[in-house]
């Protein structure tokens, strides 16, 4: 018993030691406390600035200019004044979605001169759609007045409209180019249109060469690594850059160790055509043969992705039914071009086609070209087209599992194998009155074709920054 009391006893001093040390430790924190609140409520303050005004500025009374017991005279020529609005000349860049009006006020340009401008015939015209990544330039004066406006419709074509006291006046300038023979040359180690990018090939030009030597040349699997080209093609120049490609004037293309050469030939009645350059079309007046009148491929594809079969199971329906055409496997928006000459008589969605062309080549002889992204704008029923004209983009519209061209050739509305079946040639002769004329073009082409070496990148002789224009082997 006297134990438990003596227990407790203890635990009870212990307690109270414990909240007396409390108290004497909040002593010091209370009279910091009182310290910091003195500081801050009664310690001496600089005096707050003051600002004195007049009706033209202010002056602050704290200003290192402005000392205590000093006067400030305020002199009202001193007011300050903006600046006054000076001329400019700027270059705006289009974005997607601009439009000339909304260019143009974003530039503060007055409502009254843009109204006027857009009232010129001309400028409505060919401002309408305006191209994103292209500049605008304008010059504005002292008046914050438009006093001229410039755009680049193309490399050669530049629209510019200039201030006429309260209207403006619009036209065309153009400037002037030069056609000359632009020359390439490669050696294939993968595919014929990697070497042609690699010597500085306009797309125009490969897809134009595997148009013209698709009867001879298959360019998909028939070339070999060391197989090679030369070509001789037109290029329009502004000032020594290319702004154009035309036509391929000569070519020759070298596969598994037989060489294939082509000459364009313009007849008396301006038609052109493409015919063998050897010795027997040197020598002979007649019976010139040109190229087969179809393209076997219209579109220049990366695989064959489904064959011509009159039993297949088809990719999205699960069940077998004939599959009329050969699918070439393509990048979206890569163009299509029509097979040969002939009228469209289709030109708008066709079930599973999707979107469909159907052209009429006569003698009975049709071809389909299906699941296009869109048309060209040019291209609808009735409309004539040309042989390597671009009718369409590829695209997966119908019943398609991914983005190709479904290509046809029907005769007699029989469905053909566009890839073996025997195609027709045109034949057609040169006149004896121009053999002589097309025997210079043949051997002025030969002889430039034979003096190109093989790792020439595109250039034109004519051109003085072109003269060394010969890789390394």
């Amino acid at each position: 018993m006297i134990s438990s009391l003596k227990t407790r006893g203890a635990m009870a001093a212990v307690r109270r030691d414990v909240r007396s040390r409390r108290r004497v430790g909040l002593y010091p924190l209370l009279i910091l406390s009182l310290l910091v609140a003195f500081f801050i409520f009664f310690w001496p303050q600089n005096d707050v600035p003051t600002t004195a005004y007049d009706d033209t500025r202010y002056v602050q009374q704290n200003d290192f200019s402005v000392l205590p017991g000093n006067t400030v005279s305020i002199d009202s020529t001193d007011a300050v004044t903006p600046p006054a609005p000076q001329a400019y000349d700027k270059n705006v860049l289009i974005r997607r979605g601009d439009t000339l009006n909304g260019l143009l006020l974003a530039q503060n340009i007055q409502t009254q001169d843009i109204a006027a401008l857009l009232s010129i015939p001309l400028v409505k015209r060919t401002l309408a759609h305006i191209s994103p990544g292209q500049m605008v330039n304008i010059h504005v004066n002292a008046d914050q007045e438009l006093t001229d406006l410039t755009y680049a419709l193309s490399p050669t074509q530049t629209l510019s409209v200039t201030r006429l006291d309260d209207n403006f006046d619009a036209k065309l300038t153009k400037k002037p180019t030069s056609v000359m023979p632009t020359i390439a040359a490669g050696v294939i180690t993968s595919t014929f249109y990697e070497a042609g990018l690699a010597q500085h090939l306009p797309q125009k030009i490969i897809l134009d060469a595997t148009h013209l030597f698709a009867s001879k040349i298959n360019f998909k699997r028939g070339l070999k690594p060391g197989d090679h080209f030369k070509v001789i093609y037109e290029s329009s120049y502004v000032q020594n850059k290319t702004v154009a490609t035309g036509n391929i004037l000569a070519m020759e293309i070298s596969n598994d160790g037989k060489t294939y050469t082509l000459v364009r030939h313009v007849d008396s009645r301006g038609v052109s055509r493409y015919y063998p350059a050897d010795s027997h079309a040197l020598r002979n007046a007649v019976a010139v043969t040109a190229q087969s009148t179809f393209l076997r491929t219209p579109v220049h594809y990366t695989r064959i992705s489904s064959s011509f079969s009159m039993k297949r199971v088809h990719p999205l329906l699960l069940f077998s039914r004939p599959h009329y055409g050969v699918d070439l496997a393509a990048p979206r928006g890569t163009p299509v071009v029509a097979s040969a000459n002939g009228i469209v008589t289709v030109a708008g969605k066709e079930g599973g086609y999707g979107n469909l062309v159907i052209i009429n080549h006569g003698h009975g002889v049709t071809t389909r070209y299906g699941h296009l992204n869109r048309f060209a704008s040019n291209i609808h029923a009735g409309s004539a087209v040309k042989q390597g004209q671009v009718i369409a983009y590829v695209g997966s519209t119908g019943l398609a599992s991914g983005p190709h061209l479904h290509y046809e050739y029907r005769v007699n509305n029989v469905p053909q194998n566009p890839l073996t079946v025997k195609l027709p040639l045109e034949a057609h002769s040169i006149s004896s009155s121009e053999q002589k004329q097309f025997n210079r073009e043949v051997n002025t082409y030969l002889a430039q074709l034979h003096n190109t070496p093989l790792s020439v990148v595109a250039y034109a002789p004519g051109l003085s920054q072109n003269k060394n224009n010969t890789k390394e082997a």
